[in-house]
Formats: C-alpha cells, sequence, structure tokens
C-alpha cells in the first residue's frame, strides 16, 4: 500500500508543477507549445485516477469467499446476521447457490442438485426455505416454469399439507375481479374456486368448499344399509331414520357413507306397496320433510329410484311416506360426496 500511496503522491505532484507550467506561458506564445502541456497535464490526471481505483480494489479485499465458506451479505436488526453460502463445487449432488438457515443442508435429498436451494433447520426465527413476494399488484412472488417434455413447473411436498392456500379474498370480491384462466382462488368462507377462461370475473368453476359437495366416490360394490323386509312395512305418514354407514345383516361391517360427507347417491325402491302415494328422502339434519318426492309409486308395484340425497354429520337420512300407504323400503349406497 505504501508504494501505492507513493505513487499517488508522485503524479499529485507532477500535475501541480504542469498547472504551474499552463500558467507561466505567455498568451502569444505558439499553439503547439500549449497543445503539448494541455496533453502532459490530462495524462497526469488519468494516472492519478486510475492508481486511485487500484488502491481503492486493493483496501476493498476480495469480493468473494472461497468455496464452502459463507458469504456475509448484510445484517437484520435485532436478528443477527443474514449469512449466504455460495458452495458450488461442480458435484452432483449439491446445489449451485444455497441460502442457508441453521446446519448443514442434506445433498441426498431428492430435491438436488438444483440451481437455487433455501434450506431452514428452524433454527431462531429462520423456518422458511425461499419466500417470494411482489407489492405491484400484477406482480407473481414466485414463478415456477418447466420447458422440458415431462417436466413439472413446481412440486411441493408436506406432511400437513403439499399446498396451503391463505384466503384473502371474500365471494363477493372474486366475483368482481378480473381473471386469468387457470387460476385457482381460495376465498374467506373456505371454497375452492378454478377459472376455467379469462375475463371479469371469467368463468368460475366450484370445487369444494364447507357448504358443498366435492368428488363422487363410487363404492367398489354397492352397499345395502337399509330393509325394511327384516322388520316392518313403513306405514302411512311415517318418518324413519336410516343409518348410511354400515350395511346390514352379512353386510354389517361394511364401510359405506364415512361420517363428514355432504350427500350420498342411493338407489331406493318401494315394493310390496299397499295404495298408491309416494316417499320423500333428506337429510337427518331437517326437522320436518320437504315438499318433494324421492320415489312415486301404485298399488302392487315394485319400483326403484336412484338419486343423490344430503346427509347430516353421522351420514343419516330420514325417509317418509306420504299419507294412505304402507309399503317396505329397501335403501343400496352407490357412492358418497365430500
Amino acid at each position: 500500500m505504501s508504494e501505492i500511496n507513493d505513487r499517488i503522491a508522485a503524479l499529485e505532484a507532477e500535475l501541480a508543477q504542469l498547472k504551474a507550467e499552463v500558467r507561466a506561458l505567455p498568451a502569444d506564445d505558439e499553439l503547439t507549445s500549449r497543445r503539448q502541456v494541455f496533453k502532459r497535464l490530462a495524462i497526469g490526471a488519468a494516472g492519478v485516477t486510475a492508481v486511485g481505483v487500484v488502491g481503492s480494489i486493493a483496501q476493498a479485499g476480495p469480493a468473494a469467499a472461497a468455496n464452502n465458506d459463507p458469504v456475509l451479505i448484510g445484517s437484520l436488526a435485532n436478528t443477527g446476521t443474514l449469512a449466504t453460502q455460495a458452495n458450488y463445487t461442480g458435484s452432483a449432488d449439491t446445489a449451485a447457490f444455497l441460502f442457508q438457515s441453521g446446519s448443514a443442508f442434506a445433498p441426498s435429498a431428492a430435491e438436488y442438485p438444483c440451481a437455487l436451494a433455501g434450506w431452514a433447520s428452524g433454527a431462531g426465527n429462520l423456518s422458511t426455505g425461499i419466500y417470494g413476494y411482489s407489492a405491484l399488484s400484477d406482480g407473481i412472488g414466485v414463478v415456477g416454469s418447466a420447458g422440458g417434455a415431462g417436466a413439472v413447473g413446481g412440486l411441493f411436498q408436506g406432511f400437513r399439507a403439499s399446498v396451503q392456500l391463505v384466503s384473502s379474498i371474500s365471494v363477493e370480491d372474486m366475483k368482481l375481479a378480473a381473471h386469468d384462466r387457470g387460476d385457482l382462488i381460495a376465498t374467506t368462507d373456505g371454497d375452492l374456486w378454478y377459472v376455467a377462461d379469462d375475463g371479469t370475473p371469467g368463468v368460475l368453476v366450484k370445487l369444494a368448499g364447507a357448504n358443498t359437495a366435492g368428488a363422487l366416490h363410487l363404492l367398489d360394490t354397492p352397499l345395502r344399509a337399509y330393509d325394511s323386509r327384516s322388520t316392518a312395512k313403513l306405514g302411512p305418514a311415517s318418518t324413519t331414520s336410516i343409518d348410511l354407514t354400515t350395511g346390514q345383516a352379512g353386510d354389517a361391517t361394511a364401510s359405506a357413507v364415512p361420517n363428514g360427507a355432504k350427500g350420498a347417491l342411493v338407489t331406493i325402491t318401494a315394493t310390496s306397496t299397499e295404495g298408491s302415494g309416494y316417499l320423500s328422502a333428506y337429510s337427518n339434519a331437517l326437522i320436518s320433510a320437504p315438499a318433494t318426492s324421492s320415489v312415486n309409486f301404485t298399488v302392487g308395484q315394485d319400483i326403484a329410484s336412484t338419486t343423490v340425497v344430503a346427509v347430516d354429520a353421522l351420514s343419516k337420512i330420514k325417509i317418509t311416506v306420504g299419507p294412505g300407504a304402507t309399503l317396505h323400503v329397501l335403501v343400496d349406497v352407490i357412492g358418497y360426496y365430500l
């Protein structure tokens, strides 16, 4: 460093001398003489600048650490130093650039090798591997893209949830906003929506929610949950509660509709009818029967109808027989909705 400082001092002295020469030149001196002096003056100034830059670099030191050494890129108030590790060694089981918190990452994990890794062991307050955020109204926090055949844009794994959607918009506001095809939206009331086409709001398809049935789960084999022929006929204006969770007789241990289901796909059969009439099937949670029928029959008729019926929290339904009829009733479960 002393040699560099000496060189800068010598150049500065030379510049001072050249400036003095310029001031001493007579006004009527030849132009060529003045040009030569100014040229020497410019060269001297450039030399001082170059040596100064070199001196600054020498004083700053290296910009990066060696492989496997941490690179400190800043600090956070009250939380200590934010450490970043650049440790790409060219081996096939590592990460090109690793943001690390806590103990060393696991290069044997299926996610490696990779170009960019975020590893958090839960030490201190750092428990998120990689976090993306954009404050722009049309910004994107994290983009996952794949161009190769068979590649996927994003892979998420987790014990509690592979993907957790945090609701921040109500159904009412969602139906007023613009959406793009492919958007997946969770609303504050617990519903999940898919956007099938662009627009404001676009074509919205409700996939699931607290008050709606999801996909149909078909049983491998239909299960008979109720058969009044093993007991007695149902009389006029009678109401019977039926459990759809298990089968009757030889199928008593077989599972049908699980608790927590929203509805069931059932076939209801009316047989050995005495008098013409109807019956209604509905959720056991309702106090009274709805003003609708599920099966209509005449005297001596055997007739079946397949329908979807809501269930209560314990997967029970009710069947109410209309006035003026007596009959046997069979209920077979085909599937259920969660």
